[in-house]
């Protein structure tokens, strides 16, 4: 791969390591924020997943990069792991759970199918586990985000931040060592 071609796809990785570090500022903000004025709670709601959906976009951004999807672009994507040091089979790899946001209009439709009743919740915060809602069953959840456990949850997908974030810092090191040295 031709070096400057190489320094363009590295500068967008990391800008896209930025994005997922300021998606997660903002969700931290959210979960140190105290809730007294209730005014505020229904904005920093609309935040919390503004800034969620952001950060499943940067890791997805970055998974594109480094997994391409058409072949002619293969080579780039190996290249660029073996100069990052990214195993295949990082946990940046998988863009599900972005696709299911990016895609939520299908995945109405395909759920509605499966239910049984108009009763269904969508964009909680908490443990999913210590909700009780009426014996209601899991697949009546749309997206949760457990706030102690650092997971977001799409019906039956599970997306840790905790472990995308370690693989996103891991992945930022990298490039700012490579800054350092005779790369660029």
């Amino acid at each position: 791969m031709d070096k400057l071609v190489q320094k363009i796809f590295i500068e967008e990785i990391k800008k896209q390591c930025e994005f997922y570090y300021i998606g997660l500022e903002r969700i931290q903000e959210f979960i140190d924020a105290s809730f007294i004025d209730m005014n505020k709670h229904k904005k920093n709601m609309r935040e919390l997943w503004y800034s969620l959906q952001n950060i499943l976009v940067a890791s997805a951004n970055i998974s594109k990069i480094l997994w391409p999807k058409k072949n002619k672009y293969k080579d780039r994507g190996i290249e660029l792991r073996k100069l990052l040091s990214v195993d295949d089979n990082s946990i940046l790899k998988p863009k599900l759970m972005r696709n299911a946001f990016e895609h939520y209009d299908e995945k109405i439709e395909d759920w509605i199918k499966t239910i049984d009743t108009s009763i269904y919740v969508d964009s909680n915060v908490g443990n999913i586990d210590e909700i009780k809602l009426s014996n209601m069953n899991k697949n009546k959840y749309m997206r949760n985000f457990d706030t102690k456990r650092m997971d977001l949850t799409f019906r039956d997908m599970k997306y840790d931040i905790s472990k995308v974030f370690d693989a996103v810092a891991k992945l930022f090191n990298e490039i700012i060592n490579l800054e350092k040295g005779e790369y660029y």
